[in-house]
Order: structure tokens, then C-alpha cells, then sequence
């Protein structure tokens, strides 16, 4: 379990409560009726000219059981390791042209990130954790995905209830224990100039 963090001003529980484990319980099952609100919560997201340009590769350990070994062969060893606990794995993709007019959409990123940012606290919601991950290789996943190349692969998520850290490997458990830090607002607000 995670110290207590060092929130300075008040914050939505389930902002104060987020955090990212590495540690799942992958014998229980996120049940559709779960896993389609998660999805759901993507489809409200906002974006540019409503283009929704985010796309989800699911794999289900229990249901798509395929599709979710191509997600954690496309990881990075690291992540490997720990990501094999989650029941759940989604690969993130986003169009980086507007579907209408072929032009390029340098928020498309951007737009995604909205995206997950409503998956994170529908999962929070739910009593579910997620970690995000940018540890995994765009070449294979394009390559075992057939993704298109218009869009781009931006990220791995774990998702799953909380498992035990026992279940890690040492240097991988430790990071369970470990204070979260952020950066203090008056490193990052500008109030008038930079």
C-alpha cells in the first residue's frame, strides 16, 4: 500500500485515492457489464470537431485470451513481468488524421489522453486500478495488430482489481511502497507570463 499522499489542496477522492499498481488479482474476472462501462466512459470523451480519433485493442485474459498474450508480447520485459497479473489489457491507438478531411491533427494525442482520462476514474469508480504504460514497441504492435498507418500505438493499460505484491518480483514489489511525489504547483502555473 502506497504512503499517504501530500495533497496541498483539496481533491476529488477518487483523484486523491489514483495510483498505479503493479500488482493484480488475475483470477478475477472484470465482468462485461464492468467492462463495457469502461469503455463507455472513452466514448464521452471530448474532442476536436467530435472526431473521436481513439481506437482500443481489449485483450481479456478470460474472454480474449488471444488477444491479450499478443498485448503482453508486444511489451517490454519489464513490464512483462508484472502486467501478467492484470486481467485486462488495452492497447491504445489514435488516428493522427482527421477522418474527414485526410489533415493532419496534431491534438489527436492529446484527444486520447481525454479519453483515458475518463477511463481513469471510471476505473476508480468501479473499484478497479489501472497502470498506464509507454514500455512496449509500436513496430510489433503495428506488425501483430494490422494497425493502419495512419494511427499510431501510444499505449499499454493494465487493468484488474489489486492483487498481492508477493506475487513480484523484488525489485518490481518495491516500487509498491514508494511515496508518490508530484511537483509542487509553482513549477508548472504561470499566472501571466512564463
Amino acid at each position: 500500500m502506497k504512503p499517504p499522499k501530500d495533497i496541498h489542496h483539496p481533491v476529488h477522492d477518487l483523484i486523491g485515492s489514483r495510483w498505479s499498481p503493479r500488482a493484480f488479482d488475475i483470477g478475477k474476472e472484470i465482468s462485461s457489464k464492468t467492462l463495457h462501462s469502461l469503455l463507455e466512459s472513452v466514448r464521452w470523451a471530448p474532442s476536436g470537431f467530435n472526431n473521436q480519433p481513439w481506437h482500443l485493442i481489449v485483450g481479456d485474459k478470460h474472454k480474449y485470451p488471444e488477444s491479450y498474450q499478443m498485448i503482453i508480447d508486444v511489451l517490454v520485459p519489464w513490464n512483462q513481468q508484472w502486467a501478467i497479473t492484470a486481467p485486462l489489457l488495452i492497447l491504445t491507438v489514435t488516428r493522427e488524421k482527421f477522418e474527414l478531411t485526410g489533415e493532419p491533427n496534431k491534438h489527436s494525442w492529446y484527444e486520447l489522453g481525454l479519453a483515458i482520462g475518463n477511463l481513469t476514474f471510471q476505473v476508480m469508480h468501479e473499484g478497479l486500478y489501472m497502470h498506464q504504460m509507454g514500455g512496449f514497441s509500436e513496430e510489433k504492435a503495428r506488425e501483430v495488430f494490422d494497425i493502419p498507418s495512419e494511427f499510431a500505438p501510444v499505449s499499454v493499460i493494465a487493468i484488474g482489481y489489486r492483487g498481492d505484491v508477493d506475487q513480484l518480483p523484488r525489485e518490481i514489489k518495491e516500487k509498491e511502497f514508494e511515496q508518490q511525489e508530484r511537483k509542487h504547483q509553482k513549477e508548472y502555473v504561470h499566472f501571466g507570463k512564463w
